[in-house]
């Protein structure tokens, strides 16, 4: 398929069989992954489910777009490496624990790069990859287009989605149709520009009701043992 190939991606065949949930790759992680996992896995979850979806709107087989979800819902791995008390603070981050949460993109990397593990090296690079931005202005690295991988690319707008759907301390949850207005319109902290356009256009296609959708398909089946919302995604 055209739009995949021209994203140079080379990873997605070495990425079969990715397992969850997040296996244990340091002490630390050991030590913190069942309790903390819990707080990050709804989000992740319904961030891996919107992208394999995204991804067969897309043109990505079966495999590839399973695969694509399964990275997708590691993609804030490098979370699990930051202080707890910061990312649940009850308020807006300042700049330097803003610059610290941002780690998260390279620690992620090099955590499941780390593991040797060729099934994990899509979500490692959908990890280090899913806040660089279509038009530069993302981060660690400021790629922009064809540069950042397919995959990263899908993750970054579910990414932003499942953000703007859930409540934070600088804001509240917003309704499906708000946050379509935002991916399409911008806002002060997003930009289409920011989205890879066939990206874009994929997901607001019928009003991008198959991401409100998942959303609700993954709250309700956690709605029983849902955790706390993990309060800082930067």
């Amino acid at each position: 398929m055209a739009w995949q190939a021209k994203s140079g991606s080379d990873l997605a065949g070495q990425t079969m069989g990715v397992v969850r949930p997040l296996p244990p790759m340091q002490p630390r992680i050991a030590a913190t992954a069942t309790d903390f996992r819990a707080n990050l896995n709804g989000h992740q979850d319904r961030v891996g489910t919107m992208a394999k979806k995204l991804a067969v709107r897309l043109g990505f087989d079966a495999g590839a777009a399973h695969r694509t979800g399964q990275a997708a819902a590691l993609h804030d791995t490098g979370k699990l490496f930051l202080r707890r008390a910061m990312l649940e603070a009850p308020r807006a981050l300042d700049a330097a624990e803003e610059a610290e949460v941002r780690t998260h993109t390279t620690i992620g990397h090099a955590a499941l790069s780390r593991m040797q593990d060729p099934a994990l090296a899509l979500a490692a690079k959908v990890a280090l990859q899913h806040h660089e931005a279509w038009d530069g202005g993302g981060y660690p690295y400021g790629l922009s287009g064809d540069a950042i991988c397919a995959e990263a690319r899908i993750v970054a707008l579910c990414d932003v989605y499942d953000a703007l759907r859930d409540r934070r301390p600088y804001k509240r949850a917003y309704s499906h149709g708000e946050a379509m207005a935002v991916l399409t319109r911008g806002d002060d902290r997003v930009r289409p520009s920011m989205f890879d356009p066939a990206v874009l256009e994929a997901a607001t296609r019928d009003d991008g009701r198959f991401l409100d959708l998942a959303v609700r398909d993954a709250r309700e089946a956690a709605a029983i043992t849902a955790p706390a919302p993990l309060r800082h995604a930067a």
